[in-house]
């Protein structure tokens, strides 16, 4: 199903189980999800392939972490967020 959500806020106490996923940073995943940057790639990495991510055009919290639904590999998936 499509969905997007703005997430904002890491909450690494109450979530101590995040892992980061493996990335050019660190390439063999781990670590706890302490930064807005990990949180975006963790909930990027619970879907690979099917969920994107892009910046919205004002400030603060502008990541959105978005997909219009569908299977991996699918043409067209997740189109930009302005066209």
């Amino acid at each position: 199903k499509p969905f997007a959500v703005v997430p904002c806020c890491v909450y690494r106490k109450d979530f101590p189980k995040r892992r980061r996923p493996a990335s050019p940073d660190n390439p063999f995943g781990g670590g706890q999800v302490t930064t807005h940057e990990h949180l975006v790639q963790y909930l990027l990495a619970k879907a690979p392939g099917i969920c994107k991510s892009a910046v919205l055009p004002f400030g603060g919290m502008n990541v959105v972490v978005y997909s219009l639904g569908g299977k991996p590999g699918d043409s067209g998936l997740c189109g930009d967020v302005y066209g």
